[in-house]
C-alpha cells in the first residue's frame, strides 16, 4: 500500500506543478493610438484552454478576430503548449478605455486575465491623398516576342 501511494504521488506530481505554473495575459501592441488607428490585443494562455470568454471592444471596431493559434514545443524532455486569442481592432473615438478581464478554462479551473487600459488620441498627421488609387493607376505588361 505504501508503494502504490509513492507511485501515485509520482504520477501526479508533473500534473501539480504544471497547474500551479498556469498563465494567462493580455498584451496590448500600443497603449496609445489615434482614432482610426488599428492595433492588436492579444491573450496568451501557457497551456490548455477552453471556453475562451472575450470582453466587449467598446468604442472599438473589431477589424480580425478572434484569431486563434497553438503552439507545442517539446525541449529537453519537457512538452510545452500556448495558446493565443488575438483580436485587431480600430479606435473609434477619443478617451480612455478599459476592457475587462477576458476569462478561460484549464484544468477544471476558471483563470481571469487583468483588465487592460488603452488611451485613444485625436489623429495628428493629415492624412495625405495622394497615392496609387485605382483612379491614377495604369499598368501594361509587354511580353517579349518569343515563340514557346
Amino acid at each position: 500500500m505504501r508503494h502504490l501511494i509513492h507511485i501515485l504521488i509520482l504520477v501526479l506530481l508533473p500534473f501539480l506543478l504544471m497547474a500551479q505554473s498556469f498563465k494567462f495575459q493580455v498584451t496590448v501592441s500600443k497603449g496609445t493610438v489615434e482614432v482610426g488607428e488599428q492595433f492588436s490585443v492579444t491573450y496568451t494562455a501557457n497551456g490548455s484552454i477552453s471556453n475562451f470568454s472575450p470582453p466587449k471592444f467598446n468604442g472599438f471596431k473589431i477589424r480580425s478576430g478572434p484569431n486563434s493559434s497553438t503552439s507545442m514545443s517539446y525541449v529537453n524532455g519537457r512538452v510545452s503548449r500556448k495558446e493565443s486569442y488575438a483580436y485587431v481592432l480600430v479606435a473609434q473615438k477619443v478617451g480612455t478605455f478599459t476592457f475587462p478581464a477576458a476569462s478561460v478554462k484549464s484544468g477544471g479551473n476558471i483563470y481571469k486575465s487583468k483588465a487592460l487600459t488603452v488611451k485613444v488620441v485625436k489623429t495628428t498627421k493629415k492624412k495625405s491623398k495622394k497615392g496609387v488609387t485605382s483612379k491614377n493607376l495604369f499598368l501594361q505588361a509587354t511580353p517579349k516576342k518569343r515563340t514557346v
